[in-house]
């Protein structure tokens, strides 16, 4: 990736035929190279010469280790789905976490689905997405810090750690984190279904599209492509 190239992902404004060059300013001014480097082309820089500073491919960074935190359910392991299923209610009337404000079912549904997510039986049953365990053994074996974070109440804590340790054998136990409050975590990456989730103390978050979080709005990339995901954290892994 050239510089220019990477300006135009994080920077579109910054990218412009008005600017000598096409781009604004020099690399250094986005953090692209130190604060203390000196451009070798100063004292005789021209639009060629900045052309070709911004045309450079960049260099590629050693990764660093970051703290990557998980959701479980709808990130990891089925949930929503799995639920409407059992219940006979369909998945496509659920447009939003708040199921008592989702317009497609009645109360006594939303009601019924809150009681199975609080049911050990129901916690039992779920399984990993496809290709959800290749995600974190990939993630381990980046050399990233993986924590699974789960917000499941106290009546099933413990089904929900047992899961975990069955499907994702790679983890630690202490890096299973089980609590209602995520933006207390403090990591590079969050991944989670509900933005809800999502604070200043991740530095950053990633929305795992469904069904339920299609009609809001966020600021943060949205995918539900492990693969998509990996290729972030390891391109933040790899900035400055």
């Amino acid at each position: 990736m050239t510089y220019r190239e990477r300006l135009a992902i994080e920077h579109p404004e910054a990218v412009d035929s008005d600017y000598v060059a096409g781009c604004l300013g020099c690399p250094s001014r986005y953090g692209y190279e130190s604060a203390q480097f000196m451009c070798p082309l100063v004292k005789s820089a021209s639009a060629d010469s900045c052309i070709d500073c911004w045309n450079r491919e960049m260099p590629n960074p050693e990764p660093r280790k970051l703290v990557v935190a998980l959701d479980a359910d709808d990130v990891l392991l089925g949930n929503l789905e799995l639920a409407t299923k059992l219940l006979e209610i369909d998945p496509e009337s659920i447009e939003t976490w708040d199921l008592k404000k989702c317009s497609g079912i009645t109360p006594d549904q939303a009601e019924e689905l809150y009681s199975l997510f609080r049911s050990e039986a129901f916690v039992r049953c779920q399984r990993p997405y496809p290709g959800a365990v290749e995600f974190v053994e990939a993630l381990v074996a980046a050399g990233h810090d993986v924590l699974v974070a789960s917000s499941v109440p106290p009546e099933v804590m413990a089904a929900r750690g047992t899961a975990i340790r069955k499907f994702f054998p790679m983890l630690p136990e202490q890096n299973i984190m089980l609590g209602g409050k995520k933006t207390l975590l403090n990591v590079d990456v969050l991944v989670d279904d509900n933005p809800r989730n999502f604070s200043s103390n991740a530095k950053h978050c990633v929305m795992f599209a469904q069904r339920h979080n299609r009609n809001i709005d966020t600021a943060y990339p949205r995918t539900g492509s492990y693969d998509e995901i990996l290729k972030l954290i390891d391109r933040w892994s790899r900035e400055p």
